[in-house]
């Protein structure tokens, strides 16, 4: 075979021979090996590792890390950035040859199914330098592989669940009554009772090392026990999790595992309430985004996970403000509060706010503050004293004085953050 594999059109002839009588991808891959003479690994568009040589025993830290994470290692990655790869990948420009770290260098060969890009071949010389050659053979094997891609667009990994795609056509229509038009038009798909939606933040700007971190995360649940849909929207990845029969524990590894991944790639992650009705969609990834950019606001340094729950009532103190400023809608009785503080450095407003968060408990808020419960009783009287309003058993009063210090205080945080 060595004589005709000098000749690209006997190599077609005998790769589409070989695929005739096994049409087994794996045997193929370990094939091309064979021709040429170093390890072949062929990659998705998210750099997961679909299949690779098995019969060519190679021990180097970059087809290590390769192997061992089935994703292709950072390292090569960002030689394939700073060369530019990926626009020549989208653009179809062929083969080409790209530096490696460790002085490796590598060949590049970019896939099409249908005119569209859907990953590569890989082939990194280990074993041997490349000869004039290897270039075209690469470009024969491409092409026979398109034979397999029509027998089964399967092993490019790039089939994706339906509820994919009206997972992003649901949020793209921003509000219930278009998710529900759509979803008349989708009676057929649901996405089950009970569900969660997920927003992670950071920025994804084409084919990067952020796609391999959420490729990994999407693989790593799709194959588990998490059932999910999910999809890329204006940079971000949206998770929509069923949780109709997942256990405390399921929940639990869900949200570890997105822990682990924000932490170690840098990522902020929001989530909805739990939900029911699918036309809730557009609506819940509002709530998963403003969660993660308020946890991220609020923790810049750490990334974490943000509940919108936690975030709700700064959610509806962000609205208020955009109206008007805070004085506009602080209470008479708030106001002569602050102004007596201000005049005779009394802390009448703090004790206000604790015993507000406390549900008008006395003792408690005496607890809370370090005093004597007479000295709360005191005080409440002399606020009662100077805002001429009885205090207690006015619950109408006592939710507007508690809605004034909450936008107050959010814009004072506000302007910190």
């Amino acid at each position: 075979m060595g004589e005709a594999m000098k000749s690209p059109e006997n190599l077609s002839q005998i790769l589409l021979a070989l695929l005739a009588d096994n049409p087994d991808i794996q045997m193929f891959i370990d094939q091309a090996t064979t021709i040429l003479g170093n390890p072949v690994a062929m990659v998705d568009t998210r750099f997961r590792v679909l299949y690779a040589s098995e019969k060519l025993g190679v021990h180097n830290p970059l087809w290590d890390t390769t192997m061992a994470e089935h994703y292709v290692s950072e390292g090569i990655i960002n030689a394939m950035a700073r060369e530019e790869v990926f626009k020549r990948f989208q653009e179809g420009t062929g083969a080409f040859e790209l530096d490696l770290p460790d002085g490796f260098r590598g060949i590049r060969m970019p896939l099409f199914y249908r005119g569209e890009y859907c990953g590569f071949i890989g082939v990194y010389n280990y074993v041997r330098p490349f000869c004039d050659t290897d270039t075209e053979a690469l470009e024969t094997i491409a092409k026979a592989l398109t034979v397999l891609y029509n027998a089964d667009p399967n092993i490019l990994g790039r089939v994706k669940d339906t509820r994919d795609d009206l997972l992003l056509e649901l949020i793209k229509s921003g509000s219930p009554e278009m998710a529900q038009i759509i979803m008349r038009r989708n009676s057929s798909l649901s996405f089950g009772e009970e569900k969660t939606l997920v927003c992670l933040t950071r920025r994804i700007d084409g084919i990067s090392a952020e796609n391999v971190a959420f490729g990994r995360l999407k693989d790593f649940l799709r194959y588990g026990v998490f059932y999910h849909v999910s999809a890329i929207y204006n940079n971000r990845l949206l998770l929509l999790f069923s949780l109709e029969k997942a256990t405390c524990n399921t929940k639990k590894s869900i949200l570890n595992t997105l822990h682990e991944c924000c932490e170690k790639y840098d990522l902020h992650v929001g989530l909805s309430y739990e939900f029911t009705e699918d036309t809730f969609v557009p609506l819940a990834y509002k709530q998963a985004l403003k969660a993660a950019l308020y946890g991220q606001a609020r923790e810049k340094t750490r990334p974490r996970l943000a509940y919108y729950e936690d975030y709700m009532l700064d959610d509806m103190m962000n609205a208020t403000l955009r109206v008007h400023r805070a004085s506009f809608y602080a209470h008479p009785v708030v106001t002569k509060l602050m102004h007596y503080d201000e005049a005779f450095g009394t802390k009448y407003i703090d004790t206000l706010r604790c015993y507000l968060n406390h549900f008008c408990n006395m003792k408690v808020t005496a607890l809370d503050l370090g005093v004597h419960y007479n000295t709360i009783k005191y005080r409440i009287s002399m606020m009662e004293e100077i805002s001429g309003r009885e205090l207690k058993d006015n619950d109408v009063l006592l939710m507007q004085l508690e809605y004034s210090l909450r936008v107050h205080d959010f814009e004072q945080k506000h302007k910190r953050m």
